[in-house]
Formats: structure tokens, C-alpha cells, sequence
């Protein structure tokens, strides 16, 4: 008669402090074993003689050590080949990973994080990463603290982070949200204006309100936001969204959604030519950006919304900057899709 065939083994041992337990079945064919031999290498393992398939514990083992291991089944006709159980360390679950972080640039996202503030009694294997949005999940090696996700599809996500040691998996912490957008290419138009680079347009001198410089040929209805950065904190210019490309004189009249970042360092809602509300002061390198989705128009100031007001999404719109004095410079400008 022949020796019995392996044992089937659920091939990752359970770990907890200072022990591992080995789980296993009877071989589904062959000889019937009579007892199984379970050895564990590494500090405080050994061999024992299991008489019944199930469980069996070993303690008394060192937290973080690497342990090999393996079974076989036996009977007076001998000894199975062994079957190995993956390598593992025993100890407590991870702490979770701080200060996770995100960031997006077109469709492609960045999130980071750093390791526990408490170094774990058994060494991080990876760390899962999930868009939040669509339960998508990824994984990187626990040496790593960044990872880079492309197409993600437009609008606001938010990710969660988790570490996974051998003894099983922390807690999740969640990023901040960010808004995954598609850049809108535009040639700029201009009158009285100088373009510096495609994200930095200035006024030139001789002007009343009658310098433009706008998007051009490319307009868009709705699902977009446009963003831009007043370079000096006196500006009188405004930044907005107008009805032409080439709006007549004053420029304002034109523009049904606009920012006006006054002279006297107040940033004001200005829509076709009415003064509207007051934000409040602004300074140089404040992003302001206005975002149509749905039926929802919505003015911000570094990201705090100002206003929300309802408009009909079936106008072309052109990203468009005026100003009433000369020198009067917009910075990172851009037009993007939501």
C-alpha cells in the first residue's frame, strides 16, 4: 500500500500575537492518514504529531520573526510528500498609515501617505489603496508611500488607505476630495492684451474696459470649470465667462458670470455690467474659479464656494478676461472639463 497523499491546506496560516495557527483537510483520495506532522521553522517553532485533520496552534513564537512551514500526512505505509504554507510573521495588526494625501493633474491622480506613526511588530506587506467612487482597488508594496492612478473618470473622488500586515488589516483613513478634470485646448483671442504663455495673459496700456482676451473659437455649455489667479492685489480687471469671443465695448456687458477683483483689493460678483455681491478682500494668488455643472453656476475663492446660482445650460460660453487698467495679469489660467 502506498503512503497517503498530502494534506489540502488553507495555505496561509491565521497570526496573531506571538502565535500561528495552521489550518488543514484530509486528502480527498489515497490511504487514510492516521496523523499529520506540522514542523515550524524559525525562533520557538519545532515539530509535532497532529493526530486528527482541523487546526493547531503554535505559541510561544517571536512577534516579526519569518517562520517556514509545512505539513505531511502519514500512516504505517509511510510519509506524504510535504505541502508548505506561506512564509509568515506573527504579531498584532498594523496601525493605520497617516496623513494620506491626493492630488490630481488631468485624469491621472496621486496619492500618498506616510507609515505608522508606530512601527508594527510585523512588517507591512502592502498597502491597498480605493477610489471611494467606484469601489476600484489597488495595491503596492508596503515600502512604498506613493501611488499613481490614471483615467479616472471626471469629477470628485476621494480615496482611502490601508496597511496589511500578516496578522491582518488596519483601519482605513480617507484623503481629502479632488476634482479629476480634462484640459479644454483654446487658441486665446485678444484686444489690448498680451499673452505671456498659454496660462498668463496681461493687459496692455490705453484701456477702458475694452480689452479682451478670451478663449477664442472654443466655447462649451455646460461640465466645465475655469480657474485663474490674480497676479497683484489692485487688479480692477475681471475674470469670468462671456456670451462672444470678440465682446463688444465695455467687455463686462458681455460676460453673464464674472469675478471682478477690484482696485481697492475687494473681490465683488459682477454679472452682464451689474456690481453683485461683495466676497470680501482677495489677495495676489487667490484661486478664483467659476464651475457650471448641471444647472448650478458656482463662484469660489480657494476653493470655498461664494455663490451658487441657477442658469440654463444651453449658452456658449467663452472663458474671457477684461480689465480697466493697464498691466493687470491673470496667472494659471485654465479651462478644463468636468
Amino acid at each position: 500500500m502506498a503512503a497517503p497523499n498530502p494534506p489540502n491546506i488553507y495555505i496561509r496560516p491565521f497570526c496573531s500575537n506571538a502565535t500561528l495557527t495552521y489550518y488543514w483537510d484530509a486528502p480527498a483520495s489515497g490511504t487514510a492518514p492516521t496523523s499529520y506532522n506540522l514542523t515550524v521553522s524559525g525562533p520557538g517553532g519545532g515539530t509535532c504529531n497532529v493526530l486528527s485533520p482541523g487546526y493547531y496552534t503554535v505559541s510561544g513564537l517571536t512577534n516579526g520573526s519569518n517562520y517556514t512551514s509545512y505539513i505531511t500526512s502519514s500512516n504505517t505505509n509511510g510519509e506524504s510528500t510535504p505541502v508548505y504554507y506561506r512564509n509568515v510573521q506573527p504579531g498584532t495588526i498594523t496601525n493605520p498609515p497617516i496623513t494620506p494625501s491626493v492630488s490630481a493633474v488631468g485624469s491621472t491622480v496621486t496619492v500618498s501617505w506616510e507609515p505608522p506613526s508606530t512601527a508594527p511588530v510585523a512588517t507591512i506587506e502592502w498597502y491597498i489603496i480605493t477610489d471611494t467612487r467606484d469601489s476600484r482597488r489597488f495595491n503596492t508594496e508596503g515600502f512604498k508611500s506613493t501611488i499613481t492612478i490614471a483615467n479616472n473618470a471626471l469629477g470628485t473622488h476621494y480615496y482611502t488607505v490601508q496597511a496589511v500586515n500578516d496578522p491582518g488589516y488596519s483601519t482605513r483613513l480617507s484623503t481629502s476630495a479632488v476634482s479629476v478634470s480634462l484640459p479644454v485646448s483654446f487658441t486665446w483671442n485678444t484686444f489690448k492684451y498680451t499673452v505671456v504663455n498659454q496660462t498668463t495673459v496681461t493687459s496692455s496700456n490705453n484701456i477702458d474696459w475694452d480689452a479682451y482676451a478670451t478663449s477664442g473659437s472654443t466655447s462649451l455649455s455646460n461640465g466645465f470649470v475655469i480657474t485663474a489667479n490674480p497676479a497683484q492685489a489692485n487688479l480692477q480687471s475681471m475674470f469670468g465667462l462671456a456670451t462672444s469671443s470678440n465682446p463688444g465695448f465695455p467687455v463686462y456687458n458681455s460676460m453673464p458670470h464674472c469675478l471682478y477683483t477690484a482696485a481697492n483689493g475687494t473681490l465683488y460678483q459682477f454679472d452682464s455690467g451689474s456690481l453683485g455681491s461683495n466676497f470680501g478682500s482677495y489677495s495676489a494668488g487667490d484661486v478664483l474659479s467659476i464651475e457650471f455643472v448641471g444647472s448650478n453656476m458656482t463662484y469660489k475663492q480657494n476653493g470655498t464656494t461664494l455663490l451658487t446660482k441657477t442658469v440654463s445650460p444651453n449658452t456658449a460660453l467663452y472663458l474671457c478676461c477684461t480689465a480697466g487698467i493697464s498691466n493687470a495679469t491673470y496667472s494659471n489660467i485654465s479651462f478644463n472639463y468636468l
